[in-house]
């Protein structure tokens, strides 16, 4: 595998991740590990053949190979990259596991759709579970809405842990302490007399349970899949969307038939399935494709102490990531948005004098595109027809569109309707290259990490600011100007993208210079 004319191979800075890290084109560091024997461990991100006194890697995707003997420092360009040169260099095959993309992946796909499923639908349903119930237990508006708003907050804080507990622990672990706590907040509430109950019963367990269930479910997927991991997360996507379509219209019989209290008896039996998914999530080396059998992904040391310090040095560096803090103000921004429309849309043509029926079939239409594009364009990815930030970028600007049209184009059902399918795309383009997107720029092992900090940034930002469109339209008597304000800071969550590629070449500035100082030490 060494070049014909020469024993170098040319290896350029990542621009990619969290850590400093080095990659030839066609090689990516998993780790700079080991640095006192010699050997560092990458992984081969693409099936290429390079001729013409090249690398040739005739290699599946996403295997380990481990790089024997330091790198030395190179200035300049060698070969097909500028960076650091491993001298006399040798590869060989890795007894690190290859993602299945087949297989037992479909059991962890389908299971964590489940518990996507499950989780989420018990808090988007929570009007129209408990607005009843919290009037016949007297419960003023303000105090209600309180509720909610604490759930978020508990939902929000838990994921700056979640993301570690798989690490330390396992996903499967991390994903039946969240169905329990799922389970026992549904559960309680059946015996709740008053508001100030429910935020233990509801806010603080619910909160805990379906950050848990979420972020440990979508964390397991990209290790399971590769090739096919775009339509994976794709379809965990979409199974929250199905859930708003479905659970509204099973919970509206459910109350008919058995009440309040009855029907959350029975929604805690449905929560208590998600123990049952969970069961299914087996860790990866379980269903390794490798012939020698295989150790974790992502190594685990045996002492916790040890580990969970390191999760607390990977956290230190993710905030002062910029590429991380980049990600999540424009995340954060696009779901203060997201969540607003889709609590804004029905009472907005209310206003404009349209009936609550023709309320729900834009709903519908919304939620319906939004399935087809959370699982069809993720796709487009999986086969190299777009990068993970332009179709990201691309649903934030057809939201930015829809919320500038939307109040100068409610003069007829067919004009509501047509933006009501742009809304979905757009929303469904976001959402669903938003993992991927965490994946390229910050790699499975820095996944968990990044994934806590984004999702308790964005806590805070749309918890903060969520509240300002309320004010606004207060202030001017109708919601056009809160449309225009949350298509602003789509414009900005855009915008701000401009300075990835600064910030991706400071980043490799930072790599070369990390690398050059440990070669310098041996």
């Amino acid at each position: 595998m060494h070049s014909r004319r020469n024993p170098y191979w040319s290896l350029k800075a990542a621009p990619d991740h969290i850590y400093p890290t080095v990659i030839h084109p066609h090689i990516r560091l998993a780790s700079i590990g080991n640095v006192g024997t010699g050997r560092l461990r990458c992984l081969v991100i693409e099936q290429r053949t390079v001729e013409d006194g090249r690398l040739e890697f005739d290699h599946e995707a996403s295997r380990y190979y481990t790089i024997k003997r330091l790198p030395v420092v190179f200035r300049g360009t060698h070969g097909s990259g500028s960076g650091i040169v491993f001298a006399d260099t040798k590869m060989v095959r890795s007894e690190a596991c290859d993602p299945p993309d087949g297989g037992w992946s479909w059991v962890i796909l389908s299971s964590a759709s489940i518990v996507m499923l499950l989780a989420t639908s018990m808090r988007s349903t929570f009007g129209l579970l408990f607005g009843e119930f919290l009037q016949d237990i007297q419960a003023d508006p303000v105090f209600s809405s309180l509720i909610f708003n604490v759930t978020q907050t508990v939902w929000f804080t838990a994921c700056l842990f979640v993301g570690s507990m798989c690490t330390v622990f396992s996903h499967r672990l991390v994903v039946l302490v969240g169905g329990s706590f799922l389970f026992l907040g549904m559960f309680s509430t059946v015996f709740v007399t008053s508001a100030t109950q429910m935020f233990f019963s509801y806010s603080l367990f619910t909160g805990i349970g379906v950050s848990c269930c979420v972020s440990g479910s979508f964390l397991i997927l990209p290790i399971y899949f590769n090739r096919h991991r775009g339509l994976a997360l794709g379809c965990f996507n979409a199974s929250a969307s199905i859930g708003r379509v479905l659970f509204p219209l099973i919970i509206d019989a459910l109350l008919s038939y058995y009440g309040s209290r009855g029907t959350f008896l029975i929604l805690s039996g449905v929560a208590a399935n998600t123990l049952v998914a969970a069961g299914l999530l087996h860790p990866i080396e379980r269903h390794c494709r490798s012939d020698k059998g295989c150790h974790r992904l992502l190594p685990r040391e045996k002492a916790l102490k040890p580990l969970l310090a390191k999760e607390v040095e990977k956290m230190q560096k993710g905030l002062r990531n910029p590429l991380l803090l980049l990600v999540t103000l424009s995340d954060s921004l696009f779901w203060m948005s997201f969540s607003n429309f889709n609590f804004l849309l029905p009472i907005f043509v209310q206003e404009k004098g349209f009936g609550r029926q023709q309320a729900a079939v834009l709903l519908s239409v919304a939620s319906s595109v939004d399935i087809v594009a959370r699982i069809g364009l993720p796709v487009l990815v999986d086969r190299k027809l777009v990068h993970p930030r332009d179709g990201y970028i691309a649903g934030l600007v057809i939201v930015a569109a829809f919320a500038f049209l939307l109040p100068s184009l409610t003069t007829s059902m067919s004009w509501l309707v047509a933006l009501s399918a742009i809304y979905g795309i757009g929303c469904g383009a976001a959402v669903s290259h938003y993992g991927l997107l965490l994946v390229h720029y910050f790699g499975l092992e820095n996944l968990p990490v990044a994934s806590s900090l984004t999702m308790f940034f964005k806590g805070i930002v749309v918890l903060g600011l969520g509240h300002l469109i309320g004010v606004l339209r207060d202030s001017t008597g109708q919601y056009d100007a809160s449309s225009y304000l949350l298509g602003g800071s789509l414009v900005l969550a855009a915008g701000i993208w401009v300075f990835e590629p600064w910030i991706t070449s400071k980043n490799r500035e930072k790599s070369i210079q990390s690398i050059q100082a440990q070669a310098s030490t041996i």
